[in-house]
Order: structure tokens, then C-alpha cells, then sequence
């Protein structure tokens, strides 16, 4: 009995180291997982999650930057994934380029979202991250968002 437990666990062990190098680490992968267990407990977006909701639609080295607003800032990552998700993460670049706070967010969720004045938010902002963003969003074709 206790060899037949024994050769149980390690048959398991086994099975699930080797199929470790098989599993999907492709970034969209993981963000549709993770859109899937955020949209039941947004509550635990952090992060991380951000950065990879916005390198669906930037480049890498710009995300960064982005997340350091966030933490610099201090906004609240379930907040900001909320909002993402309502108004798409090309909007939440536009954000926080744009600087907003954390009222900023709240009038936009409240009076509804306008891409020019955001856009024109954005380009006022007068700093090099803001352009570099624009000029990224204005070189790609459609974005892939909300691709849940």
C-alpha cells in the first residue's frame, strides 16, 4: 500500500515537471488568463498586472516608465485596472501621460470618455514619456485590445 502511494506521488512529480517547458508563457496567453481572474476579483490586480495590460499595446521599454508613474503617484492598481478595462489600456496610457491623479480617473469614469481631449491632455503634459507614448500609438495599426 505504501509503495503503490509512493509510485502515485512520484508518477504526478514527474508528469508535472515535465510539463513544465509545454506551458503557454506567451504574454497574451497570460493576460487572457489573468483578465479572466480579474474580471471575478479586481480587487487583486497589482501591478503587474498594469504592465502587462499595457504591453498588449506598447512596446516594453515605454511600459515602465508608465508603471513608475503608478507607483510614484501612488494610484491604486485595482482602480486603474477597473478603468482599463472600461476604457482600454491605450486609454490608460493616454492617462497617465496625461498625468492624472486619482480624481482625474474618477471624473472620466464618471462624465465618460473622450480620446481627442485625452489625447490633448497627453500632448500638453510637456514631457518626453507623453510623446513618446503618442508617437508609438500613432505608429501602430489597432491596438489588440479587450481580446478576453
Amino acid at each position: 500500500m505504501f509503495i503503490g502511494v509512493v509510485v502515485v506521488v512520484a508518477v504526478v512529480l514527474l508528469a508535472s515537471i515535465a510539463a513544465g517547458p509545454f506551458r503557454d508563457n506567451d504574454p497574451a496567453t497570460r493576460l487572457r488568463r489573468r483578465r479572466r481572474y480579474l474580471s471575478r476579483h479586481e480587487e487583486r490586480a497589482t501591478l503587474a498586472d498594469l504592465e502587462l495590460l499595457l504591453s498588449d499595446v506598447l512596446p516594453r521599454p515605454l511600459v515602465r516608465p508608465l508603471a513608475n508613474r503608478i507607483r510614484r503617484d501612488r494610484l491604486e492598481p485595482p482602480a486603474l485596472w477597473h478603468w482599463a478595462e472600461a476604457n482600454g489600456a491605450t486609454a490608460l496610457a493616454l492617462a497617465l501621460c496625461a498625468g492624472f491623479d486619482a480624481s482625474g480617473y474618477a471624473a472620466v469614469a464618471r462624465d465618460g470618455f473622450d480620446a481627442p481631449s485625452l489625447r490633448l491632455h497627453a500632448e500638453l503634459s510637456g514631457d518626453g514619456l507623453g510623446a513618446l507614448v503618442l508617437a508609438t500609438l500613432d505608429a501602430v495599426p489597432a491596438p489588440r485590445e479587450r481580446a478576453a
